[in-house]
Parts: structure tokens; sequence; C-alpha cells
């Protein structure tokens, strides 16, 4: 009886510790991008990362204020600039990629039936490699130009969230489900700036960077003044978010 109170007490203490960490880090904002590790950082055997890398991002190599969505139990997706190299002055072109089907899901589904109704299946490269050469692939790509003006403001913003990078305190820790959001930004002639993070606080500011990229996402898929709604969106939250960068001093 005693070890099982004095069980618990710990486990109160420990999340009563876990609720002061993210209050501290909801109210200061000291959460950053970190350093990316796999899907555009050192290169890994994880063939499930490289069919969305490949699927929702290649047909494009030199893109800016990128984000890759990866929830749990959703469709992946990504969202893109691209712009012209020859023309600074020319409109900037806002592309979403979706799949029709979250890949993940159709991996673990495909895997599961080949194990049988009930039985354990594992999900290693080799296995990934064999569900992916049998499951859908379909993507769905949607483009709009946007002004040039308003592309430059996200390049600025993009990039001085990635140029923040940095790795968390040992406290942080991603949990199981969530979304995971992979960002990139081409600066030419350096390469790609990289970072990623796991489902952060609404109120930080890499949570504000979040909610900006799904509202870009949503650019394309709308058309005339909803599509200008979302752009003046874009602008105000934007500069809203780069107001908190340069007034952090961080």
């Amino acid at each position: 009886m005693k070890k099982a109170v004095t069980f618990l007490i710990i486990i109160l203490l420990w999340f009563g510790k876990l609720s002061v960490i993210g209050e501290a880090l909801a109210e200061t904002g000291t959460l950053e991008l970190e350093p990316e590790e796999g899907l555009f950082g050192y290169v890994e055997d994880n063939p499930y990362h490289s069919a969305v890398g490949d699927l929702l991002l290649s047909a494009n190599k030199f893109r800016k204020c990128q984000m890759l969505f990866l929830p749990s139990f959703d469709k992946e997706s990504a969202v893109f600039l691209v712009r012209s190299g020859d023309n600074p002055k020319a409109n900037a072109i806002v592309v979403t990629a979706e799949m029709k089907e979250q890949l993940w899901g159709a991996i673990n589904r495909f895997l599961m039936k080949e194990a049988g109704e009930g039985k354990l299946y594992t999900i290693n490269p080799e296995d990934m490699r064999r569900a992916l050469s049998q499951v859908s692939r379909r993507v769905e790509r949607v483009e709009a130009e946007i002004d040039p003006s308003t592309a430059d403001l996200l390049e600025k913003t993009w990039e001085s969230m990635l140029l923040r990078v940095r790795y968390p305190p040992p406290s942080y820790e991603v949990g199981l489900d969530g979304e995971t959001f992979h960002v990139a930004h081409w600066v030419n002639p350096s390469g790609y700036l990289t970072g990623k993070t796991w489902s952060p606080e609404p109120s930080t500011r890499i949570g504000d960077f979040v909610e900006l990229a799904k509202v870009l996402r949503k650019y394309p898929k709308l058309s005339g003044d909803q599509r200008e709604a979302v752009r003046k969106d874009l602008i105000s939250r934007a500069e809203a978010l780069l107001r908190r960068l340069n007034e952090s001093g961080q």
C-alpha cells in the first residue's frame, strides 16, 4: 500500500513538473525549430519519409517557404513557393500538394492485412518498401500566383525562423500522436535552411509560424475575394511574427 501511494505521489509530481515546463514554454515562447535529422538532414533509411518527399516535393527543386505536414491521423501535405530566378519582381507560385490517402495509414493497413487478422507485424525499412510498392501514392496538387511583395515578406519570415534553429531543452519530449512539421527554405547559393518541430504550443512563436504555413496551404485552393482575404491574413500574420521575433532579443 505504501509503495502504491509513493508511486502515485511521484507520478503527480512528474506531471506537475511537465505542466510547469509547458507553461514556461508557452509564456516565454522560447521553443524554436529543432535541427533537422531526417527528411532533410543526414541520410536515413526511412522509405516512408523518402516516398513522402518524392511525392509531394520533388517536382520542384528550389523551393521557398516550405513546410511539410506529417500528422498522425490525417493525410500528409506540403506547401511551398516557387520563384523565378530571372525576375524577382514576377509573381511567385504557391504550391499545395496533398496525398489523396494518408500514406502512413496505407502502409500500416497493408502490413496488417499481410500478417493476418489479430497478428503482430513489423514495420522496418524492408517492410515499408514492400508496402509502398503496393499502396496508393496519388497526390493532389494545386497552384496559384501570389504577388512578389507578399512572397518577399514570407521569405523573410521563413529565413528568420530557420536562422534560429537550435536543440530543445533536455526536458522537452516529443509525443506519439500529434503532428510533425518539417521546414525548409532554399537560399541561393548556400542551399536549404532546414528545421522541424512537433505539435508546438499555440501561443509560442513557433506555434504562430505553423499557423502561418497552414494559412498559406489554403491559398491555392481558394479564388477571388476568398484568396485575397487569405493573402491579407498572410501579411498580417507574417508581420506580427517578425515583430515578435525582433522584439524577443533572442
